[in-house]
């Protein structure tokens, strides 16, 4: 079998086509995605056989690149004959460089080919690349590189369609991101938050842009879809909660479309149609014990619905904002149903109200709305609470819309006042922010061109629009003060005031328990005796209420000012009064001083008692009288004192119980017995206690509280004592003429 000639055909086809065939397929390649402006499709081209790349060391090359570096190399077995190795002598053998290059010309052919279908696959029809594409988008792994770039691909042809209206890709497009999102969804975790892929928030996004600036006359399928949100809330069965992300999305939407009515439209109408049928409130679940079974289901599903009318609400501010009044005049008015129904706008004053007040009280927007919803232009900080102002006034349109709703079922009731909290610092909110809402009301009514296109410059002059407020303000303060006088004192607020009080009361007196004896002595001085006693005062009956204004510290500052300036104050000036001599001494010679007060008494027997003393003397102090040196601290203004006593001249406290009549007059209650700390706490708007009122001389309008800490401590000392009192003298105050330390009359 002769294989004459082979070696020159193969030369030749191969000369073909890498000299002839390959530059011109090149200068086609270079231009793929030219003409529908995608920077992927070149990518998605170089992923197909024999476009695709492969390792030669460190360097990648195509497959068909391979194949023609193998070609060249395997024709050098034609220029460099050899004789066959080991002898061998067979027709294989002696023809093998001939057979190499027939296989391996074979193969290039073949590839070339196939190579050269996929390029005029790819500059071919637009409909066809499209349907590759999305064939191989669906047959490769979800997360891999070659799908990621098949779907930029796709949202690049659909950016070619919606430029040149090309209606031949359109239901294509329609179904591919039909079946692709109705997938996501899907397959996801239904108890999480869905964030789609970039990509596709990408291509709304842009489509969204591009479709607020051009008409659109053939390609309304896609528009719809675009605009509406269908893409991103879905148009099955699927109950998953919209994600923060996708909110953020719908926004930047919007923000491209808001200027376009019939766009925004579109988006209202889905919307409503979303909120009505797959937000729907969650009927209640009852068990056999009449309980709620699913109250965490109806909890979630409120914030959703909250959420969703959150960002209606900002939509309606923005049109508002840009003056897009027949716009806001559609969704005003826009309904689905026989009679009318408005889902997305508020039924009744107390919705309004309360919207109102979500957007006015931004402190409790996390983040604020002028991060959640931007408007144009008002990215400045110093005017960042634009945002919330203009979907206020938006607020305070639909108050006015209330007034032009006609009833379709007996309880309709649109402009009856709004239902008030029980909670009466709610109430107090509601009324600091009415100034405000009658601010943008007023305003409101001057804009002639906003009234006039919407319908209600008639409605507005009617005289009940304008006395709502006044008669809301004034049932507002009606029934803060109803609330203020009967609602009872809080139980638990009560309790922690006694445990408050207890504590810090006895802490104190624990504070100085060192300097007392056990036992009274049965000679006492009558004369001298130290009186210390509790209060009363009157307090806000708010601070112990439930569901009002919360008081700071209002459980401990009054028991606080009694422990430091009543027991802390009179217990160490006590010895002030009880003392039986005093001298003026100095830092010098204090120490002197005090030894010879001691004379030859027992140490043991000792006690130096300082007062508010200063670092250096204390210092001082404890370096020589350690053992028996106790300090004091006195909220009086006395200043560096000593005191030295034998032990058992010490004081003796007793704590006496109130008699019995304060007790049941006050109502007071026993919390210490210890030291007979008795505490009451009176609303004094109930009228049984209306004789304590009158001691106080409070008017009806004040709600008040009588607080009453009650205690009675007696400090007592020996008739017969000795108590050497010692003041350390200052530059920097007049005390007198200092005492020699020879003027000290020691203790006996």
């Amino acid at each position: 079998m002769s294989l004459e000639n082979i070696a020159e055909i193969c030369i030749a086809i191969d000369t073909a086509i890498l000299g002839i065939a390959y530059p011109i397929i090149i200068d086609k390649i270079s231009n793929i995605g030219d003409k529908y402006s995608s920077d992927y499709l070149s990518n998605v081209f170089n992923t197909e056989f024999p476009q695709n790349e492969i390792n030669l060391g460190s360097k990648k090359v195509s497959t068909f690149q391979f194949m023609l570096y193998l070609n060249i190399l395997i024709l050098v077995f034609l220029v460099f004959r050899m004789e066959p190795l080991f002898g061998w002598d067979n027709w294989i053998i002696n023809n093998s460089a001939d057979i190499l290059v027939l296989l391996s010309t074979s193969c290039l052919t073949t590839i070339f080919f196939i190579w050269l279908n996929k390029v005029l696959l790819f500059n071919g029809k637009a409909t066809t690349i499209l349907k590759h594409i999305i064939n191989k988008y669906s047959n490769t792994d979800k997360d891999s590189e070659v799908n990621l770039y098949c779907l930029k691909a796709i949202n690049d042809f659909t950016y070619y369609t919606i430029e040149k209206q090309d209606e031949h890709l359109q239901e294509t497009l329609l179904n591919f991101y039909h079946e692709l999102f109705t997938a996501i969804r899907k397959e996801h975790d239904k108890t999480q938050d869905l964030v789609y892929p970039i990509d596709l928030y990408t291509m709304i996004y842009k489509l969204n842009r591009d479709l607020s600036n051009k008409q659109n006359p053939k390609l309304l399928a896609i528009e719809h879809r675009a605009v509406s949100g269908i893409w991103l809330l879905g148009d099955d069965f699927e109950q998953i909660k919209i994600s923060e992300a996708t909110y953020t999305q719908l926004w930047l939407n919007i923000y491209n479309i808001y200027t376009n009515p019939r766009l925004v439209k579109l988006f209202w109408a889905n919307s409503f149609q979303y909120f009505t049928y797959k937000l729907e409130k969650i009927d209640p679940i009852y068990n056999t014990d009449w309980q709620i079974t699913n109250t965490k289901e109806r909890e979630e599903r409120e914030k959703e619905r909250d959420r969703f009318l959150e960002f209606h609400y900002a939509l309606g501010g923005l049109l508002l904002y840009g003056k897009q009044y027949n716009t806001l005049k559609y969704i005003l008015t826009y309904s689905q149903s026989m009679p009318a129904s408005y889902p997305l706008l508020p039924q009744t004053m107390t919705e309004v109200f309360r919207w109102f007040q979500i957007f006015y009280d931004d402190l409790r927007n996390n983040p604020p709305m002028d991060m959640k919803y931007y408007f144009p232009e008002l990215d400045n900080l110093g005017i960042r609470r634009q945002v919330n102002s203009w979907i206020c006034k938006y607020v305070v349109i639909l108050f006015i819309r209330q007034f032009s709703l006609n009833k379709s079922y007996t309880y309709q009731d649109f402009t009856s006042l709004p239902r008030f909290s029980d909670k009466i610092y709610e109430l107090l909110q509601l009324k600091e922010l009415l100034p405000t809402f009658e601010h943008y009301f007023l305003e409101i009514t001057y804009n002639s061109e906003l009234l006039e296109q919407l319908g209600y410059r008639e409605l507005i002059k009617k005289e009940s629009v304008y006395k709502f407020i006044e008669g809301l303000t004034n049932t507002i303060d009606l029934e803060i003060n109803k609330l203020k006088k009967n609602t009872p004192l809080s139980k638990d607020k009560i309790k922690i005031f006694n445990d408050t009080t207890n504590k810090i009361v006895s802490n104190a007196f624990k504070e100085y328990d060192k300097i007392f004896i056990n036992e009274e002595d049965k000679e006492i001085d009558n004369e001298i005796k130290t009186a210390i006693s509790g209060s009363q005062i009157l307090f806000e009956k708010s601070a112990f209420v439930d569901n009002d204004i919360p008081h700071l510290n209002y459980d401990s500052v009054f028991a606080g000012h009694l422990a430091r300036e009543v027991i802390k104050r009179y217990i160490p000036n006590s010895f002030i009064m009880a003392r039986t001599r005093s001298y003026l001494l100095n830092s010098n010679n204090i120490v002197k001083g005090i030894e010879r007060s001691m004379n030859s008494i027992n140490i043991d027997d000792i006690i130096i008692i300082a007062i508010n003393i200063d670092i250096p003397i204390d210092n001082l102090l404890k370096e020589n009288f350690e053992t028996y040196y106790c300090k004091l601290h006195s909220t009086s203004n006395i200043r560096n004192v000593l005191f030295v006593l034998k032990k058992s001249y010490l004081p003796y406290i007793s704590y006496k119980k109130p008699n019995l009549e304060d007790i049941k007059k006050e109502h007071l209650q026993l919390i210490n017995e210890n030291i007979n700390l008795y505490t009451s706490i009176i609303d004094l708007s109930l009228p049984e206690n209306k004789s304590l009122k009158d001691e106080w001389e409070i008017s009806d309008d004040e709600t008040k509280v009588q607080v009453t800490i009650a205690f009675h401590a007696i400090i007592h000392w020996k008739k017969e004592r000795e108590i050497i009192q010692f003041n350390i003298s200052s530059q920097y105050k007049e005390q007198g003429v200092e005492n020699e330390v020879n003027d000290i009359i020691a203790l006996k």
